[in-house]
């Protein structure tokens, strides 16, 4: 009885496998090279050999805008188009996570009224179309963790780590356009710790799952070291993320 990923053509599991790679390491969606590529590639095998949906997961992040717009269907759409493009050949798919950043909005100093809206919506919008969601935040909580506590000792750690740190410069820039804190320096500190301590449980919880984000591999040491893709939002070229895009 042929099993029910060899659909539409007559394709060996080794042609499947080399099939969904070549998907996710298309130029058409990725704008950097993928990290990590072995591991990725033996995700999917072990997916494919067992008749599971191949899986990812990624943040969705939270800025000052309480409604969601183009930019939001037009990334979602984008990334559709991919998950699409795998079920053709594979009929499990891709099953997609992601993490609505509702903690790294605390940091930016977003009011909680804005934070609260966008995520209902962006929640909605992205599971009508077929990915899933859970919130930062539930997380922390599922590991034991206080956002603000987090914060709060972030704030208190030693300025000579920040001082040498190689993303700063990125991160304060970074900070000065998304944040609404008064200390952008500060906001910039303590994202880096936020994410270093975030580092600790994703990677417990999305063991033997692929990363996907919208950021470049400049940014790898804020990543989870797991296999990661380096995806376009809206389209071929474009990074611009649509949280942050009014």
């Amino acid at each position: 009885m042929q099993k029910i990923y060899l659909i539409k053509r007559n394709f060996s599991m080794e042609n499947i496998n080399s099939e969904i790679l070549g998907l996710l390491n298309s130029w058409k969606y990725k704008r950097a090279q993928p990290y990590k590529i072995a591991r990725l590639k033996k995700i999917i095998e072990e997916c494919v050999s067992n008749n599971l949906p191949i899986p990812l997961f990624g943040y969705w992040g939270i800025g000052n805008k309480k409604e969601c717009n183009s930019y939001e269907t037009d990334t979602i759409c984008y990334l559709k188009s991919l998950v699409e493009k795998v079920k053709e050949i594979y009929a499990p798919g891709l099953q997609i996570i992601f993490i609505l950043s509702d903690v790294h909005a605390l940091n930016n100093c977003i009011p909680e009224n804005i934070t609260q809206n966008y995520a209902e919506k962006v929640k909605k919008l992205l599971e009508e179309n077929g990915f899933q969601t859970v919130l930062l935040s539930d997380l922390y909580k599922k590991y034991n963790l206080s956002p603000k506590t987090v914060i709060e000792n972030a704030n208190e750690n030693n300025k000579l780590w920040w001082q040498f740190f190689p993303l700063k410069k990125d991160l304060i820039k970074q900070a000065q356009n998304v944040s609404l804190c008064e200390d952008k320096n500060l906001s910039a500190k303590r994202y880096a710790l936020i994410r270093k301590e975030e580092l600790k449980f994703l990677e417990k919880e999305y063991l033997n799952k692929i990363f996907i984000t919208y950021s470049s591999p400049h940014f790898k040491i804020l990543y989870p070291d797991l296999p990661t893709i380096y995806l376009y939002t809206e389209k071929k070229g474009c990074n611009i993320v649509p949280w942050f895009n009014n």
